[in-house]
């Protein structure tokens, strides 16, 4: 998987680490850590906040620094919520092949991202305070990322 809008706006000081970090990161955690960076860059200047697993990787990697995401185990999915005008950034910068709503939970669509057999995005589209709270951000290789 390609993430041209990560790779676009990383500055020179963190293309090392960068590659090093992902030359070594088992699949699917390489792929969907980079997705998530990849649309931070996207959805820069919008309402968003990641949660669950690639949160607390996150957190994680802010904590103890990036290279503790070599030990994670992710899934394949991202679970995000946002705005309409985060869904707009995703549908401009991405190929949605899929956009389902959750047959169980309410304010829930499942976007499944065309070319990428397995990977999908979580989107949560309700009111993100009264659900979430407040996010926070954390800094990935220069890159910010909104999270709970």
């Amino acid at each position: 998987m390609k993430f041209k809008n990560l790779e676009n706006n990383l500055s020179v000081k963190y293309i090392e680490p960068y590659l090093e970090l992902f030359a070594n990161l088992k699949s699917p955690t390489r792929d969907v850590l980079g997705l998530a960076l990849d649309m931070a860059c996207v959805l820069r200047g919008t309402e968003y906040l990641i949660f669950g697993g690639y949160a607390v990787l996150s957190h994680l990697m802010q904590e103890h620094g990036e290279a503790i995401a070599r030990t994670w185990r992710g899934s394949i999915d991202i679970d995000m919520a946002g705005s309409l005008g985060a869904f707009l950034a995703l549908s401009e910068s991405y190929q949605i092949e899929s956009d389902r709503n959750s047959p169980n939970l309410k304010n829930k669509r499942t976007l499944k991202l065309a070319g990428e057999e397995h990977f999908k995005i979580d989107f949560y589209d309700g009111d993100m305070e009264k659900k979430f709270g407040k996010s926070e951000t954390n800094k990935h290789f220069g890159i910010e990322i909104l999270f709970t």
